[in-house]
């Protein structure tokens, strides 16, 4: 259970958004594999493999192929923000949310990215006003 309404809210707005930018894909229970031969094959290679993954509902496969893309081509912003989405839809959230901020240096204004940085916000000062409680309870 979510504590915070402010929290759930934004948790169900991100769940939303995830649903409307990748049909079908929340409803895929991906389990992370290992992909053999991912560092032989070329940016494109990993694109098209990625976009492949997304038609077959695979989210590991896309988040995987996606993230070897962006390795080959840091800079494109299109591919930063598609990788965004496939690691999120893969449940990846640590990497999600340092893949969100970059979202944001590049477009301040994109709502998915901004969702994720507020709900992570909201997470950390959860965790610190639990702390604090711990620490006047001892």
């Amino acid at each position: 259970m979510i504590p915070s309404p402010l929290l759930r809210r934004a948790v169900v707005a991100a769940l939303a958004a995830l649903a409307i930018t990748w049909p079908g894909m929340l409803s895929t229970r991906a389990q992370a594999q290992p992909r053999e031969g991912l560092s032989r094959t070329s940016p494109s290679g990993s694109y098209l493999a990625a976009r492949h993954a997304v038609g077959q509902r695979d989210v590991a496969a896309a988040a995987s192929y996606y993230r070897a893309a962006l390795r080959s081509d840091p800079g494109n912003n299109e591919l930063l923000g598609r990788t965004f989405l496939a690691v999120l839809a893969n449940g990846e959230v640590d990497e999600g949310v340092k893949l969100a901020e970059r979202v944001l240096q590049v477009d301040k204004n994109d709502s998915i990215a901004r969702l994720v940085r507020e709900c992570e916000d909201e997470v950390a000062e959860q965790r610190a006003s639990q702390i604090d409680v711990a620490v006047a309870r001892a």
